[in-house]
């Protein structure tokens, strides 16, 4: 079974926000964070549950489940029927309940 995969707008942003301060200390690192990403949505279509759930030590109203890229960043998706919505995309070294 394929999933169909949802990147949310803000995601995008979201990245592209990372990505554009990664650039300022490494275009390289920059670079290879892009296709990490890209590496990763391609293969969630295939298997999302592989992925473990995220447990917060906050309630949040949808089951996480998360993937860690680069040692530092975490994107959140969740799993509907046969669609997988990317929501989240955090560096790791922020404070997570303050953005939900």
């Amino acid at each position: 079974m394929k999933y169909n995969i949802t990147v949310d707008a803000s995601v995008k942003l979201q990245l592209d926000n990372h990505i554009h301060f990664a650039a300022n200390v490494s275009t390289r690192f920059a670079k290879s964070l892009r296709n990490a990403f890209d590496k990763v949505l391609h293969g969630l279509s295939d298997n999302p549950e592989r992925y473990p759930l995220w447990l917060p030590t906050f309630d949040l109203p949808k089951a996480y489940h998360k993937i860690l890229i680069k040692k530092r960043y975490l994107i959140l998706f969740y799993i509907d029927s046969s669609n997988v919505f990317v929501d989240y995309i955090l560096d790791c070294r922020m404070d997570s309940s303050t953005i939900f």
